[in-house]
């Protein structure tokens, strides 16, 4: 079961990629929720697996889908492009109650959030997956990690997932160190 502080989490994540300038589309949402997952030291309870476009969690899915329901975040559609979330006053509300701008977590958030805004969706699967990769084997070299990420997404060329492996490893150090400057 959700807990009222995860659906505070989410919503602060959701809140900080748009005030970074980010779509805040799903692909933005569930990149930014695994990497804070992985790298945040908390666990949130959502079980992600290599998809389509990288890592995806679908209890995140479903949990977006309660978030929308209970009115916390909104969809905003904007044609031609897919719909964007954004947080609600009610979504606000939950946000001040939970105390998150005061949880240890928060910088986790922020940090999430300036790193990933302005990051295409394409650039997402490549980060999410190279993350996913350096999970695997973490003492592994950056060439074999990229050559697994090409492995895993074969539509990445072997430049790309080269790309993706070393702007992965420059921004751990933000993540490790909660502090990411765009």
């Amino acid at each position: 079961m959700i807990s009222l502080k995860q659906y505070a989490i989410t919503l602060a994540l959701t809140k900080k990629l748009r005030e970074n300038d980010s779509w805040c589309g799903e692909t933005h949402l569930q990149k930014s929720m695994f990497f804070l997952e992985s790298l945040g030291n908390s666990s949130l309870g959502y079980n992600f697996i290599l998809y389509k476009h990288g890592p995806y969690s679908f209890d995140f899915h479903d949990h977006l889908d309660e978030l929308k329901t209970l009115g916390f975040i909104d969809l905003e559609y904007i044609p031609p492009y897919g719909p964007r979330y954004k947080v609600t006053g009610r979504g606000e509300g939950l946000i001040q109650e939970q105390q998150i701008d005061s949880d240890p977590l928060n910088d986790m958030i922020k940090a999430t959030a300036t790193c990933l805004a302005p990051k295409k969706v394409k650039e997402l699967e490549q980060l999410g997956t190279a993350l996913l990769v350096w999970k695997e084997d973490q003492t592994a070299p950056s060439e074999a990690r990229a050559q697994r990420l090409t492995i895993l997404k074969p539509h990445i060329t072997p430049e790309d997932a080269t790309k993706a492996t070393q702007e992965f490893e420059t921004i751990l150090p933000c993540f490790q160190q909660h502090s990411c400057h765009a």
